[in-house]
């Protein structure tokens, strides 16, 4: 496996990638909004209602084309010439941000994904994300090191 900083020539595989990393019931369980969508179908953020796969999709594929250039670190994994994955990383501060991080799905499940977080996060401390608790990937992050700092309550009044 080889890591190396991505470009604008990857951007077509990065984005086969994004377009099949989310199944078709998506209703952005990675994004910190989703709570309040799945309760809330008329709630917008400040980037856009998060509601729909297609919209965050489109949404994603949009942003990809911003943090391709610094200051965002912006990482591929590849075994010859294929593209199997990749991560973004955002310094925030002194405080790194993981963006994304998406892999082929035939890549999952071998190490792909612990060795790019483990060259992208190299040197970084401390390393935080967003991860919705009904995302599969949470044991993905817990099998790092991650753990859960803050906890958020939703409530509702009905009148």
């Amino acid at each position: 496996m080889f890591i190396r900083r991505a470009n604008k020539k990857d951007l077509p595989e990065i984005i086969k990638i994004v377009k099949n990393s989310f199944h078709r019931y998506y209703a952005a369980a990675g994004e910190f909004y989703s709570a309040q969508q799945l309760v809330d179908p008329n709630y917008t953020s400040q980037t856009g209602p998060y509601y729909s796969r297609e919209f965050f999709v489109k949404s994603l594929i949009k942003d990809l084309k911003t943090k391709i250039k610094k200051p965002f670190e912006f990482l591929i994994s590849s075994e010859g010439k294929k593209i199997t994955g990749f991560i973004i990383l955002e310094n925030n501060h002194g405080h790194y941000w993981i963006n994304n991080v998406m892999l082929k799905k035939e890549f999952q499940g071998r190490g792909t994904g612990k060795k790019l977080f483990n060259f992208a996060a190299k040197n970084k401390k401390p390393v935080y994300l967003w991860v919705n608790t009904k995302n599969p990937a949470i044991n993905f992050w817990k099998k790092l090191g991650f753990k859960k700092i803050l906890n958020e309550t939703l409530m509702r009044k009905n009148n």
